[in-house]
């Protein structure tokens, strides 16, 4: 790939991708060609979007605008971030220009883990699990593999020989093509879950790297952080199912070309093998479900990810900038009523049985069962009130009664039996 910039712009010149050329070499060569669009889309739009051209690079420098204008506000009006939090801003800032603008920072941090880290998992579990073509092979044992279905689809799976030109007493052959459909069946079944686990996961890792510039500047505001939050989880989940589903392409390479190869040799010595195209089209079916399923709890792992809440944010930028209300904003909505109110327990539990007790009387004639225990109740309530109310009145305000002259000496409980001893 060559960058060289024409007119203010950047052009990019990308070496053409292989194009699968012979039978003998079509899943290995569609691989490579898939694998090599993905990597030049991610590349290639990459450098595309983020040139100083491109409508991208203009959203960015208008996201960056608004982003300091609104802390410059905040500092005008006394209301600036702390120490703390102007690093965290400076960080920020720096941390989305780097990832938006500068690819040898992108291509190191996400770029090449989501490009090159599944093949490098894939080949250290693989190996230490023993599973041969689970590392940089893969491709040619998914070739050989292939090979192995055609060269057994030209020997044909044979006739039966106690059923072959017997017919039943109707008149009716017995149907001698299925054994050969299914193995056709089989070996399409085969190439659809190599091909398309391969396919989703590269290109689509390509597309979001591309889109990369976009997503990023979404980082710098409370409000559009999850839009970043669901590209990084997408990018995630495509890095975890490509790793997953070539360890799942591994195990069924292991297990499927070995018994392609065992049936090529009883054909070879005049053997019919009917019955053997079912069971391979069983375990293309079923190892390609087991790979859509991989893709799917590798999806699910990936949107479990969530990214840590700024709260200094919430000092300096407005409510419609913020993603959601702080935790202390949130716990003074919650708390309940009667904390703030000033009165005192005794003069609220007054109110509330009062309440009450007009709910019965409103009831009508016949349903005021409760009147009396209400009234009981608002009595021995009214009581404690008023005479803790005149206790504490005389207490702060040093009332006209005299306080009681003490007339004994005060002595404590240990002092009287130390006394008696």
């Amino acid at each position: 790939m060559d960058v060289a910039p024409a007119g203010g712009r950047v052009t990019i010149a990308l070496a053409p991708c292989p194009v699968p050329s012979s039978a003998d070499s079509f899943i290995g060569g569609t691989l490579a060609a898939i694998e090599c669009q993905a990597q030049t889309i991610g590349n290639a739009g990459y450098l595309a979007l983020s040139g100083p051209g491109s409508g991208i690079a203009a959203f960015l420098t208008a996201m960056l605008t608004i982003f300091i204008a609104l802390i410059g506000y905040r500092m005008f009006a006394g209301r600036g971030p702390d120490l703390g939090g102007g690093l965290l801003i400076f960080a920020k800032i720096g941390i989305v220009v780097a990832l938006a603008t500068s690819w040898p920072s992108f291509r190191t941090l996400i770029y090449d883990v989501a490009i090159d880290t599944p093949a490098q998992i894939g080949a250290t579990v693989g190996s230490a699990a023993s599973l041969a073509g689970s590392d940089l092979s893969l491709s040619t044992r998914l070739s050989e593999t292939d090979r192995a279905y055609r060269t057994l689809t030209a020997w044909g799976v044979g006739s039966e020989p106690a059923r072959a030109g017997v017919s039943d007493s109707e008149g009716i052959e017995p149907d001698t093509t299925y054994e050969t459909k299914a193995l056709g069946a089989a070996r399409m079944g085969f190439l659809t879950g190599a091909l398309g686990s391969v396919a989703l996961t590269r290109l689509a890792a390509g597309i979001l790297l591309a889109l990369g510039p976009l997503f990023i500047a979404f980082l710098l505001f409370d409000a559009t952080r999850g839009i970043f939050g669901g590209w990084l989880r997408g990018l995630i989940g495509l890095t975890l199912g490509s790793t997953a589903s070539s360890l799942v392409l591994a195990v069924e390479t292991a297990i499927v070309q070995p018994r392609i190869v065992a049936l090529i040799t009883l054909r070879a010595s005049g053997y019919s093998i009917q019955g053997s195209a079912t069971e391979l089209l069983a375990l293309s079916i079923v190892f390609a479900f087991v790979t859509l399923a991989i893709l799917c709890v590798s999806f699910y792992v990936a949107a479990g990810l969530r990214l840590p809440q700024w709260q200094w944010a919430q000092n300096y930028l407005p409510a419609s900038m913020r993603g959601s209300g702080s935790g202390a904003d949130r716990g003074a909505a919650t708390q309940p009523a009667d904390r703030n109110d000033p009165r005192s327990r005794a003069a609220v539990i007054v109110d509330a049985v009062e309440a009450m007790q007009r709910r019965e009387a409103s009831t009508g004639p016949g349903r005021g069962g409760g009147n009396d225990r209400a009234r009981a109740v608002a009595s021995a309530a009214s009581g404690t009130a008023a005479s803790r109310d005149a206790q504490r009145a005389s207490t702060d305000t040093g009332g006209d009664a005299p306080a009681r002259r003490r007339t004994t000496g005060r002595v404590s409980t240990s002092g009287n039996r130390r006394d008696t001893r």
